[in-house]
C-alpha cells in the first residue's frame, strides 16, 4: 500500500508538471493551521454503550504546495503535524489517549468558477501518516504507549475550501 501511495504521489506531481510552456503551471506555497476534533470509531474499537468516548480537540498545522495548472483542477501536497485521539469519561474514571502524527496528504482539488474574490473548492486524496508520539493519560499520570501502536496511518483526506479574498 505504501508503494502504491508513493507511485500515485509521484504520478500526480509528474502530470501536473508536464504542462507545455504555453500552459505554465503556477506554484504556490503556504502555511495552514487549525484544530482536529477526533473520536474513536471503527470495528476494532471496544464497544461504548455508555457514551464514554468523547471528542478530543488537538492542533493541526504545517506547510503546503499548490500546483495550479490552467483550468479548475489543482494538485496540493501538504506536510502537517496532526493531533488525534480520544477522551473518555466514566463515573469513577477520566482519561485520554493522544497521538501525534506527521501526515502527508496528496490532494486533487476542484475549484468552482466564481466571479470576484470569493471562491469555493472541494479537495480529496490519499494521506500517509507516521506516528511521532502516543500517550495515555489517566488520573493525571501520562504513560508513553507508542510501542503498542502502529507506526503508519493510511487514510483518505477530503474537505471544502471557501476563499474570501486576500487577508493582506
Amino acid at each position: 500500500m505504501k508503494k502504491l501511495l508513493w507511485i500515485l504521489s509521484v504520478g500526480f506531481l509528474g502530470l501536473s508538471l508536464s504542462a507545455s510552456p504555453a500552459q505554465a503551471v503556477g506554484i504556490k506555497f503556504g502555511a495552514k493551521a487549525g484544530l482536529s476534533m477526533a473520536k474513536w470509531y471503527g470495528k476494532d474499537v471496544p464497544p461504548d454503550p455508555d457514551g464514554a468516548y468523547k471528542y478530543l480537540l488537538g492542533p493541526v498545522g504545517g506547510l503546503f504546495v499548490l500546483l495550479n495548472p490552467p483550468g479548475n483542477l489543482d494538485f496540493q501536497g501538504e506536510l502537517l503535524y496532526f493531533s488525534k485521539g480520544v477522551a473518555y469519561e466514566e463515573p469513577n474514571f477520566k482519561g485520554s489517549e493522544r497521538y501525534g502524527y506527521l501526515e502527508i496528504p496528496i490532494l486533487l482539488k476542484y475549484s468552482f468558477p466564481a466571479p470576484g474574490p470569493v471562491g469555493f473548492s472541494l479537495a480529496a486524496g490519499p494521506s500517509l501518516g507516521t506516528l511521532l508520539s502516543a500517550a495515555s493519560v489517566s488520573d493525571g499520570v501520562s504513560t508513553d504507549i507508542k510501542e503498542f501502536r502502529s507506526s503508519t496511518d493510511l487514510g483518505l483526506a477530503f474537505g471544502a475550501v471557501v476563499k474570501a479574498g486576500k487577508l493582506v
